[in-house]
């Protein structure tokens, strides 16, 4: 993903769901009926855009977008790759190393959803040239979820949530839940991960019910947060360095560059 790999990045949001037109031999299906209150008459209606929620609202919507990096591809060629490559059904994560091109790009895009009567909203950016940068009062609140991932836009760091309940009376079955809630797609969190694992382990060798209260010494709270940055810089020639290990409970490799 450029995402990564990029200085100057910026993620909004496209709402194509409320612009796409429902084929017409399809609109017959999305009837509603709907009054204001029990006394009112009931009024029937006809849904003729994609409905969020159906079960081919999210095809669709990557289909609408498709289709107009196809049609526009020569008038637009930069933001036609980016709907193409860069585009995760509703969500843009792109960007630039350079302040001037990421403002074309934004420029560019935007043009080319307006050629469907498309908007960008939510803009979040690490460039001042696309959002304001926020006082110091609010740069600890700015986070925002990429893909599932938090983002601080001011700090241009990820920010990662893990740890067990504080719950005193915590169980195996909470333990599976906290360690379930954990979304890390780049593998960040892999050497904290693992030890939930063992954790885990140990718990079937314990022979513990699901709703057991867990003994202290396995209860004890792992790291919450985690920050790292979202991008660093790497030269042309820098060189790889690739170690890997292993112990009877786990093994691992790690890639430094």
């Amino acid at each position: 993903m450029t995402y990564y790999t990029l200085g100057l990045v910026f993620n909004a949001i496209s709402f194509p769901y409320a612009y796409a037109s429902e084929c017409i031999d399809h609109q017959n299906y999305q009837r509603i009926v709907w009054r204001e209150h029990p006394s009112a008459p009931l009024k029937h209606y006809q849904l003729d855009t994609v409905t969020y929620g159906t079960a081919c609202a999210p095809y669709l919507a990557v289909r609408v977008l498709e289709q107009l990096a196809y049609d526009h591809k020569e008038q637009c060629p930069t933001a036609s790759k980016i709907l193409l490559e860069d585009f995760y059904v509703d969500d843009v994560l792109t960007g630039s190393n350079n302040e001037n091109e990421l403002i074309a790009i934004r420029n560019e895009l935007l043009e080319l959803m307006s050629h469907a009567k498309l908007e960008l909203d939510k803009w979040v950016s690490n460039s001042s040239s696309i959002c304001r940068r926020k006082s110091s009062t609010e740069r600890e609140e700015e986070a925002v979820t990429g893909l599932g991932i938090y983002w601080n836009s001011i700090d241009d760091q990820l920010m990662c949530k893990t740890g067990l309940t504080s719950n005193p009376n915590c169980t195996k079955r909470q333990i599976l839940s906290d360690v379930a809630r954990i979304f890390d797609p780049l593998g960040l969190l892999s050497p904290i991960v693992v030890q939930f694992k063992i954790m885990f382990q140990q718990l079937w060798l314990l022979a513990l019910g699901w709703d057991t209260k867990l003994p202290p010494n396995i209860a004890e709270p792992w790291l919450k947060k985690l920050r790292v940055p979202r991008f660093v810089p790497n030269r042309e020639d820098s060189i790889g360095h690739a170690f890997s290990d292993a112990s009877t409970k786990a093994y691992a490799a790690a890639v430094y560059w």
